[in-house]
């Protein structure tokens, strides 16, 4: 995909190919800007990118996707808006995955299903009581989202204005962890427990995530549905850089830039590892914020708000996977797509265990079980992710240490997967699977002071600059940066 740039002039440089990235760019160069994308990787995408190892590939990071069909509840979705945009909607097939996740707590399975009442239904069979309020906690979901999306497409401030009129909600509860919400409808701890359970999305306990961004997801899960792109989440990205170039846009893979150029107070260039520099008005910056403000541009070029605001800002955890291929039977076992692994009903105590090192909590993700064209007749692609605190070191010693405790820990809930890792069965990889360390998976973490409003601004203060990605409003997720990618764009154009 990579071309070769045709001069040191553009009208915009984005700085990482991450889906927020790829938003922004395509769509830039849709309009007829002049547009070079610079991306360190090989291969665009950022946390949607494909773990390539001999003809296999797997989506590690990101698996499922929302907001990619025309008839939802709340009409087209930004993904499906995007790439019709781009004219590509053809080319990304979506399958949807039902039920999307099961749940295994000690003592305890149930499933979740898209549809308010598969949704209920399948919690019920394991929680008969205690659930009596969640209709009217589908309906709040609901309005949240709708205000949300309201929210990251008003195109002018007197549409922002209308926002907290319209939407009250989102006023009332910005503060509001899910916690302190959920108690008020669920009163019963398990049930309570259960309905919260896909907290590890956001990266935070009940008591500590924001209860905007959790409604959000489970709007989207509930009422969207969840689907998976034919072919693996990364031929979303695929589609997108190919829409990018078609378009005239200019794509640089293997590229880093390590220095955001700065004049009389705007952002006006890039300067690579190469000693490349290249020139444009407008810079977009997908990449991890911190590196940017104080490595890529001298932190003496910010207000010192700005700079205090940096400091005080706390980044998600990290998130440790392994993927693997087995030969094991897994569906005839009862697994599906995704299975959430719980070893307390104490959310604190699982949290406090992978604060100590231990894993309380890991997903396992099996790909195949939605396109089983992956891998060869038999097989199926699993990947395994949990999360890891922040300050984590960061070493290949460590990186192993704990791909093995993961490992360990599947194990224990399958025992019989030990001698049907096919990587190690053939030679290919001696621990059987390979593992990976994502940095701030989420960018900031998911609090009420740091989703929506409370999260930085895609205006910086420097002239020129803009932010894109999970590290700007309105969060994180692949609807998010999307949202984010389309945001500024508009603001460009205009």
């Amino acid at each position: 995909m990579t071309k070769k740039e045709s001069s040191d002039n553009f009208d915009v440089i984005v700085i990482g190919a991450g889906v927020g990235g790829l938003t922004a760019a395509s769509l830039l160069a849709k309009a007829g800007k002049k547009v070079l994308l610079v991306e360190k990787e090989p291969k665009p995408g950022g946390f949607v990118s494909a773990l390539i190892y001999q003809s296999y590939q797997f989506d590690t990071a990101a698996r499922l996707i929302m907001g990619c069909t025309a008839d939802s509840p709340f009409g087209p979705g930004p993904v499906y808006t995007l790439l019709s945009q781009l004219g590509v909607l053809k080319q990304c097939e979506f399958i949807r995955v039902q039920p999307f996740v099961t749940m295994r707590l000690p003592g305890s399975s149930f499933q979740m299903w898209s549809g308010r009442h598969a949704f209920m239904e399948g919690l019920k069979k394991e929680f008969p009581t205690g659930l009596e309020n969640l209709p009217h906690l589908f309906d709040l979901f609901s309005r949240i989202y709708r205000g949300v999306i309201s929210f990251s497409t008003a195109s002018n401030p007197w549409g922002l204005l209308k926002i907290p009129f319209l939407f009250p909600d989102l006023i009332r509860y910005r503060n509001a962890t899910v916690e302190d919400v959920l108690v008020r409808y669920i009163p019963d701890l398990r049930p309570r427990t259960a309905v919260a359970s896909l907290w590890p999305y956001i990266g935070l306990t009940p008591g500590r995530s924001s209860f905007l961004m959790w409604a959000t997801m489970m709007a989207s899960y509930i009422e969207e549905g969840a689907f998976f792109c034919k072919g693996g989440l990364h031929r979303l990205a695929d589609v997108v850089a190919n829409a990018f170039i078609n378009q005239g846009g200019e794509l640089m893979l293997g590229s880093e830039v390590t220095k955001i150029l700065v004049k009389n107070g705007a952002a006006n260039g890039v300067e690579l590892a190469s000693g490349q520099k290249f020139f444009a008005p407008n810079i977009l910056c997908g990449i991890d914020c911190r590196h940017a403000f104080s490595e890529s541009i001298d932190p003496r070029q910010l207000p010192h708000s700005y700079r205090n605001r940096l400091d005080r800002l706390e980044p998600s955890i990290m998130a440790l996977n392994i993927s693997l291929i087995t030969d094991l039977d897994l569906p005839a076992l009862g697994f599906g797509f995704e299975t959430l692994f719980f070893d307390s009903w104490d959310v604190e105590q699982v949290w406090r265990n992978l604060i100590n090192g231990q894993i309380g909590i890991f997903s396992m993700t099996m790909t195949t079980a939605a396109d089983p064209s992956l891998a060869r007749p038999g097989q199926h692609l699993v990947s395994a992710l949990c999360g890891l605190p922040a300050e984590i070191k960061r070493t290949p010693e460590a990186t192993k240490k704990l791909g093995a405790t993961l490992l360990a820990e599947i194990e224990k809930n399958i025992p019989e997967l030990t001698n049907h890792l096919v990587f190690a069965k053939n030679g290919a990889l001696t621990e059987g699977y390979i593992d990976q360390v994502f940095s701030s998976i989420y960018g900031w973490a998911a609090t009420p002071q740091q989703i929506g409003i409370h999260r930085l601004g895609q205006r910086t203060p420097l002239k020129g600059l803009y932010l894109v990605g999970h590290w700007t409003q309105p969060g994180h997720g692949v609807i998010s940066v999307v949202l984010s990618g389309m945001a500024v764009a508009k603001t460009i154009l205009k």
